[in-house]
């Protein structure tokens, strides 16, 4: 069987669509994991009422290397992320990803975005927060 990591933050906290992709690939057999820069991600994994086979937080200083090297550690065949220089790094690296790219419905019924300590901005990349903020207001 093969191992799926997953984002957490703009991916799998708002896209009820990835969600069921986990659901269905841990009811298939595979591996799922999350690697996240969110230290609380175990508690938002559980409130999205989300099973999975670990969780594994990356420091903010080296994010998509660090993130690549437990992609490798862990021998993961594929990862679904929102920020395409964590796919991107992850191609390098021989492993295959998908950038995710949330409906505009999704973004409508998203959590307001928190703030990330590491860059100061939201969890949506560049416009996103932006557009997040015009659909909510």
């Amino acid at each position: 069987m093969s191992t799926y990591a997953f984002d957490l933050d703009g991916t799998l906290d708002i896209s009820p669509a990835l969600r069921q992709t986990l659901s269905a690939l841990r009811a298939a057999g595979h591996r799922c994991i999350v690697v996240t820069g969110n230290t609380s991600a175990v508690s938002i994994l559980s409130s999205l009422g989300l099973v999975v086979d670990g969780c594994h937080t990356v420091g903010p200083v080296d994010h998509s290397a660090e993130k690549v090297a437990y992609l490798q550690s862990i021998s993961a065949d594929f990862l679904f992320d929102n920020d395409i220089s964590n796919v991107s790094a992850a191609a390098a690296a021989g492993i295959p990803g998908a950038v995710f790219v949330p409906t505009a419905q999704e973004l409508k019924t998203a959590p307001t975005p928190q703030r990330s300590k590491r860059t100061g901005t939201g969890i949506f990349p560049g416009h996103l927060d932006l557009d997040l903020q015009r659909m909510k207001g």
